[in-house]
Parts: structure tokens; C-alpha cells; sequence
């Protein structure tokens, strides 16, 4: 089953929501995962002057990126899109998985809230983070050389 997230615009025509969402996760999963194994090496001062950073972002989440990131292809959302239709790179979904609220009363049933992603992309949670710990270090290594069939060069 397809679902399609649609909303209302001002002057009253339906709005393709998961189309839009599509665009733009599909461009910064690529360059973000490009980042992480690609080797094609680029530096370079971004947009208005954003520096790229030394590592992984662990704050400041919702500023400015940069245009390029060292070590990676950056690409369009357009590319993006071509990428994963055509099935020539592997998408990572890594938003977190919700965790359990610490005040449910006793004896609730806690079901994890529905998870939506691009079609085609491979959900690993909770590794988006700067920082892993051991457990999830290893668990993302781990699918990572599963995907990949262990070819450190495929685009992901």
C-alpha cells in the first residue's frame, strides 16, 4: 500500500508534502553519506562563507552547511533522486528511533510510532548521531558492510 501526504496551500490546491520531503532528504542523506565513504576529495569555503567542519556536527544542527564537504561528491536532489531510482547508491535513513516514554503507568503496551521513510532507503536508527556508542558503532559497521557486500567504494 502507498500512502501520499497531502496538504491544502493557500489558494486552495493539494500539495504533494512527501514529494517535497523526497527532494530534500534525498540530497542531504546523499551528501552526508558521501561524506562517510566516498573518497573523492574536495575543500572548499560553502555558502556564504560556512567553513566545513573538522568532524561530525554534534550541534548547532539547524544553521547553514556548507557547499562541499571534504572527502565526499556532494550532490543535488535532483542526482539524488536519479541515484535511487536507478539504484545506483545505497540511501541511509538515520533518523532515531523514539524512545520509550519514562512515565508510561504500569502494564502499558508501548508500540514504536509508525516509521516513514524514502522508498528504497535502509532505516538504521539511531546511528545519525556525532557520536556512537560501542553497541551502536558496531551495529552500523556491521549493516554498513552487509549493504555495501563490503565494496568500501559504492556510493551510499
Amino acid at each position: 500500500m502507498r500512502h501520499t501526504l497531502v496538504d491544502v496551500s493557500a489558494n486552495g490546491r493539494p500539495r504533494n508534502l512527501a514529494a517535497a520531503f523526497v527532494r530534500t532528504a534525498r540530497g542531504l542523506a546523499v551528501a552526508c553519506a558521501f561524506a562517510v565513504l566516498a573518497g573523492h576529495a574536495v575543500r572548499a569555503e560553502g555558502t556564504q562563507g560556512v567553513p566545513e567542519s573538522e568532524g561530525y556536527r554534534t550541534s548547532d544542527y539547524r544553521t547553514p552547511v556548507p557547499v562541499t564537504l571534504m572527502g565526499a561528491r556532494v550532490i543535488t536532489a535532483d542526482e539524488a533522486e536519479t541515484l535511487l531510482a536507478a539504484k545506483e547508491a545505497i540511501f541511509i535513513d538515520v533518523f532515531p528511533r523514539p524512545p520509550k516514554p519514562p512515565n508510561l503507568p504500569a502494564g502499558t503496551v508501548w508500540r514504536d510510532p509508525q516509521h516513514l521513510s524514502i522508498a528504497g532507503t535502509h532505516w538504521l536508527p539511531n546511528v545519525g548521531y556525532g557520536v556512537l556508542s560501542p553497541e551502536f558503532e558496531a551495529y552500523f559497521k556491521t549493516r554498513m558492510e552487509k549493504l555495501t557486500g563490503g565494496d568500501k567504494h559504492k556510493p551510499v
